[in-house]
C-alpha cells in the first residue's frame, strides 16, 4: 500500500480540511507531517498501532480494583 492509499483509506481528508486540521493547499507530504506531528508518529504507517494495546484482552482478578 502506498502512502497516498494509506492516508486516503484511514483519514477523511475533506472533513479534516473543513474542521481546520488540514489546509486545502497542503500536498501529501505536508498532510503526512501534520498527522504524524499531531499523533507523535515517526511514520504515517504507525497510525494503525495507536491504542493497539487496548485491543488485547484485559486480565483482572479480585485485587485489581479497589473499593476506594
Amino acid at each position: 500500500m502506498t502512502k497516498e492509499e494509506f492516508i486516503k483509506s484511514r483519514f477523511d481528508i475533506e472533513e479534516l480540511i473543513n474542521i481546520g486540521f488540514l489546509n486545502k493547499s497542503m500536498n501529501l507530504d505536508e498532510i503526512e507531517t501534520r498527522i504524524c506531528t499531531y499523533f507523535g508518529l515517526e511514520s504515517i504507517f504507525m497510525y494503525d498501532f495507536i491504542m493497539s494495546d487496548l485491543k488485547k484482552p484485559i486480565k483482572a482478578d479480585i485485587n485489581t480494583f479497589s473499593k476506594n
